[in-house]
């Protein structure tokens, strides 16, 4: 009695080990087929009118023919506390790219200084992009 039960342990196991390592290897065999797009988001400021501010953020697309810009836009309401308020614009439009490119699967890789960059804070030299990825689709 107690042999079958080892047999049948020993044959549960084997079964479970050899199902983890086909899993294993799909897994390693795709994540080898993967190729990836990557974008950042390279620009962010407030322009516009003192009562008409708005925000733009760049988002910049890495492609096999080059870059391309996709410019997003937030135009604030007129109020008194937007008035000239171009640094609350700028936040809104940063916002608003980050939301789409999560909406759009990208996944934050990290954020490094870059020939695209013009994200910066005040008295800085250099401004640092935030790249993405994602799988790339047919």
């Amino acid at each position: 009695m107690k042999n079958r039960f080892a047999i049948a342990g020993f044959v549960v196991c084997a079964v479970l080990m050899i199902g983890a390592r086909q899993t294993a290897i799909a897994q390693a065999r795709q994540s080898e087929s993967h190729k990836w797009e990557y974008c950042a988001l390279t620009d962010s400021y407030g322009t516009g009118t003192r009562e008409k501010p708005f925000g733009i953020a760049v988002v910049t697309y890495f492609e096999d023919a080059g870059e391309r810009a996709e410019y997003i836009r937030v135009d604030l309401e007129t109020s008194r506390e937007t008035l000239g308020r171009f640094d609350l614009a700028q936040k809104k439009a940063f916002a608003k790219a980050l939301a789409k490119l999560g909406d759009d699967e990208w996944e934050l890789v990290g954020g490094a200084p870059s020939p695209y960059i013009k994200l910066s804070t005040p008295g800085a030299t250099e401004g640092v992009a935030i790249f993405f990825k994602r799988p790339k689709r047919p």
